[in-house]
């Protein structure tokens, strides 16, 4: 693969500079911030009774708090879509087919490709997560059981809760860690190192995709301690898990768009948070 051929004309933008597309900005930030609060059933439904004895205000003073924290991360997104499409407009990411929907311009081929790519990897990378934690989840619980600890039971959401859960994720999180973290770092990469066209080279797409897949997987650490999951074991493949799906949408994001990289978010956290708790509830 030659280094100008990560980004196809059919379906990525112009490597060359162009001006700030200001509808597409607001789309996003509207996107974003509606995307933040459908979230909250499944973060809720994740708070354990301990913890909500912890409030005095008991389960109201949560709900509000995490709706309080929810506005907050939606906010939070526009200056990161802001910064994530003037880096974009500089090396040729962003979301081109969001942009071509005003414009009118011939793209229905690209975005049915774009989409099909972004469906069918998120659920090949949900089907792969399945299958090696059945294998690393031995070697966790035999953790446990080394260290005198209890495998903690976590009880999944209902299937309606992880289905809005994963339009929320893929949407926002694709927004931090693909259109905003990966963009930028792809961009200060290209200062350095890009090809006479003026596009970044292809060690530098790949150098940001590895990066911004490890920082998606440390953004996961949190929520499993939270839930117990805090020997090394259950840390690390918690951390690798996300970063292996980290990778797979940062390849639909510099092939296709970040309207890819969102379906092979959604459709990945498809299986893991409806599939699966429907099949094992």
């Amino acid at each position: 693969m030659t280094e100008t051929s990560v980004l196809p004309s059919e379906s990525a933008p112009s490597a060359s500079p162009k001006q700030f597309d200001w509808r597409l900005f607001l789309v996003l930030c509207v996107l974003g911030f509606l995307a933040s609060f459908l979230v909250i059933p499944y973060a809720l439904a994740l708070t354990d009774s301990a913890s909500l004895t912890a409030f005095s205000g008991g389960e109201t003073q949560v709900l509000v708090m995490t709706i309080a924290g929810q506005v907050c991360n939606g906010a939070l997104l526009f200056p990161l879509i802001a910064l994530g499409l003037l880096a974009g407009n500089k090396v040729g990411l962003g979301a081109p087919l969001l942009a071509r929907l005003w414009k009118r311009e011939p793209g229905k081929g690209a975005a049915r490709k774009a989409l099909l790519w972004g469906f069918v990897a998120g659920l090949l990378g949900g089907a792969l997560v399945l299958g090696l934690s059945s294998a690393s989840g031995l070697l966790i619980e035999a953790e446990y059981a080394r260290l005198g600890l209890e495998v903690p039971d976590i009880q999944a959401p209902p299937p309606w809760m992880g289905f809005l859960a994963s339009i929320s994720a893929g949407i926002t999180e694709e927004i931090m860690l693909r259109l905003f973290l990966m963009t930028g770092l792809v961009w200060l990469g290209s200062l350095f190192w890009r090809t006479p066209e003026g596009k970044p080279r292809a060690f530098v797409l790949w150098s940001a995709n590895l990066l911004s897949a490890i920082a998606f997987g440390l953004l996961h650490l949190p929520l499993a301690t939270s839930l117990a999951l805090v020997t090394p074991m259950a840390l690390l493949n918690t951390l690798v898990m996300n970063a292996l799906l980290g990778i797979v949408f940062g390849w639909l994001y510099m092939k296709h768009g970040l309207e890819s990289a969102m379906m092979g978010h959604f459709s990945t956290d498809l299986v893991l948070h409806v599939l699966v708790p429907l099949l094992f509830p």
